[in-house]
């Protein structure tokens, strides 16, 4: 099952259809894997918002502001899936925006009523999951209450995607 869902996420991605020998290794080598997110969020600088125990389903976004924070961001379309997903989910779902310390400051801008977190300085996290993170198309991943990656890509700019985050979050 793990196989064939590699399978469709390398299919939702059009545009890399000349790179999806590399994308393959990728999602093979994430899907499925632990990511000790908790242990790896600083919430000492933007507390706003807690997460200390995943009793939900976690959609995590990397935000790297090195282009323009607002337009990459598409805040308005996030908010619309989140309401969408936990107006059918029984399993609550919550998005995290996340960044590195040296982006603070300009996401800290465009996001002021949003939830999103740095990753700390020491963190292993982004040693973790770094391939995935060289494709800004595999930047989001949903994150269950074992903290365990349960589908890769961005729900945003892709249907199919989005159809896919809501088979995994309805198949409770």
């Amino acid at each position: 099952m793990k196989g064939i869902k590699i399978v469709i996420i390398i299919f939702l991605f059009p545009g890399l259809s000349g790179c999806q020998h590399r994308l393959v290794p990728v999602l093979k080598e994430y899907m499925g894997k632990e990511v000790p997110i908790l242990q790896c969020l600083d919430t000492s600088i933007y507390d706003k918002y807690k997460v200390d125990s995943l009793d939900f389903y976690l959609m995590v976004h990397w935000v790297d502001s090195t282009n323009c924070t607002k337009c990459q961001l598409r805040l308005d379309s996030w908010m619309y899936l989140l309401t969408d997903m936990n107006k059918l989910s029984r399993k609550k779902v919550k998005l995290l925006f996340l960044t590195s310390l040296y982006n603070l400051d300009k996401v800290k801008k465009e996001i002021v009523h949003t939830p999103f977190f740095v990753e700390k300085i020491d963190s292993s996290l982004f040693t973790k999951i770094g391939g995935m993170l060289e494709y800004r198309e595999l930047n989001t991943f949903l994150i269950d209450e074992r903290q365990i990656i349960r589908m890769i890509g961005n729900p945003i700019r892709s249907q199919a995607m989005r159809d896919n985050y809501f088979r995994v979050i309805l198949d409770q």
